[in-house]
This record gives structure tokens, C-alpha cells and sequence, in this order.
């Protein structure tokens, strides 16, 4: 993924390439080959991807990292059915 196209400006395609290293993305989905599919598409375009089984796992993740020193995530891809707490339940 490039964020835009370079009339031979290699330094624009880094830097973009770097953006992309530092965007963290969770992925929450209970059935795991969706879960290792979307973590394989994700990761092959260099996104920081964790993963989690449910919405309480996905929420606990996102508590967790809004009270460290990392930064909370970009973006949450969430099944909507799921056990214990499902994608409606957890946003």
C-alpha cells in the first residue's frame, strides 16, 4: 500500500512504507482461519497486527493499551458473532 504515488521521490514511498509499520491494527474474530487470513493480509503490507478470540479479550486489549506508554490501536476489525461477548457488545 502506498499512500501516493511518486514522480521518482523514493523518500515519499518510505515514508509512507514506514507509516504503515507504526499503524496497529487489532483483529477480533472467534473462527481462526478468518483470524489468520486477515492477520496474513495485514501483516504482508507491514501493519503491526494483534489479534483477539472475543470482545472481552479485543476490550481488555484496548483498556490495556490506552493505559500504557504505547498507543491505543488505528484500527479494530471485529466479527460481529461471536461467544462471550460479541462485536455489538464489546463497541
Amino acid at each position: 500500500m502506498r499512500a501516493f504515488k511518486s514522480q521518482g521521490n523514493d523518500a515519499e514511498i518510505e515514508l509512507s512504507r514506514s507509516v504503515q509499520n507504526q499503524f496497529r491494527v487489532l483483529i477480533v474474530n472467534d473462527e481462526e482461519m478468518q483470524l489468520t487470513v486477515l492477520k496474513m493480509l495485514f501483516t504482508r503490507q507491514k501493519f503491526n497486527v494483534s489479534t483477539a478470540k472475543n470482545g472481552f479479550e479485543a476490550f481488555e486489549m484496548v483498556k490495556d493499551s490506552s493505559d500504557s506508554i504505547n498507543r491505543m490501536f488505528d484500527l479494530i476489525i471485529m466479527d460481529l458473532n461471536m461467544p462471550i461477548s460479541d462485536g455489538f457488545e464489546s463497541t
